[in-house]
């Protein structure tokens, strides 16, 4: 709940939608005059700066909502005015508050700025329009916030690159994208222990408890693999991405027939990058 002048303003719905490489946010506020005189009949328009502040973090600037415009009610009634707000956010900026927000509450903040617009009374001298600017927070829980990440399909949004997970064409690849898709809603409410056990049971869903010890003849040992540190597990994938991109940089006997396709760089530039952001060099 907020005020602004002498207006009462209040968070009604909030709602997410998918759009063409951007995360749209809608909001509607109802706006309820505490005092009606010089209100009636007039129109408000509005813009704001949305901040969003996750719990225990600084305020992050996201960008402008509206403007949008709400018309007051004829004299003799007192119902609140609705008005519409809404942003384009990219999804760059959506992983950075998901970073930060950690599972945790988050709140919108808006720094709204308008112009009340006096409805017409006839006989009377025509008032000047009025500016205002006021701060208002809505605070959200995290199931609320968690709503809006899953209309915008953010889950599903973090597999969409991998080919075969979006095709799911078997019994086997469409449980492992449910297990995947598990792990990525409890990373969204920051159990990310959970998350990372749920990627296990989508390797082994995948392609079977056995995989780990497949192709003996490369003789892939790793002793003392129960005691290593979570920097040495993660340097294993790290050397599994270097033997893939030895072969495509070295044009030798044992690797000049190997062909190489779109999804064969799509996966070794996801896992890079993946790596790269776990472990800035």
């Amino acid at each position: 709940m907020g005020r602004f002048g002498d207006v009462s303003t209040s968070l009604t719905h909030l709602t997410g939608r998918r759009g063409a490489g951007i995360y749209r946010l809608e909001l509607v506020l109802d706006l309820l005059p505490l005092n009606w005189t010089g209100l009636h009949d007039s129109r408000v328009m509005v813009w704001a700066d949305l901040e969003v502040a996750p719990a225990n973090a600084s305020r992050l600037a996201v960008g402008t909502l509206g403007p949008g415009v709400a018309a007051f009610a004829e004299p003799g009634k007192t119902y609140p005015a609705r008005l519409d707000l809404g942003i384009d956010l990219m999804p760059q900026q959506v992983e950075v508050i998901e970073e930060v927000r950690s599972g945790g509450e988050i709140s919108l903040c808006l720094r709204a700025n308008g112009m009340v617009f006096p409805g017409v009374d006839h006989g009377a001298e025509q008032s000047d329009p009025e500016s205002f600017r006021h701060d208002l927070e809505f605070r959200l829980k995290p199931a609320e916030w968690i709503e809006i990440l899953e209309a915008w399909d953010y889950a599903r949004g973090l597999l969409v690159q991998v080919p075969v997970l979006s095709a799911a064409e078997t019994a086997a690849s469409a449980r492992a994208v449910r297990s995947l898709e598990h792990a990525a809603t409890e990373m969204m409410h920051g159990r990310y222990k959970s998350a990372i056990s749920a990627c296990r049971d989508a390797l082994e869903t995948a392609y079977g408890g056995s995989d780990k010890d497949l192709y003996p003849e490369l003789k892939y040992s790793v002793s003392g693999i129960r005691e290593a540190t979570k920097e040495q597990r993660f340097w294993l994938i790290r050397r599994g991405a270097w033997s893939v991109a030895n072969a495509a940089k070295h044009n030798d006997d044992e690797t000049g027939d190997i062909e190489w396709d779109r999804s064969d760089a799509q996966a070794l530039i996801l896992t890079l990058s993946a790596l790269l952001q776990q472990d800035p060099p």
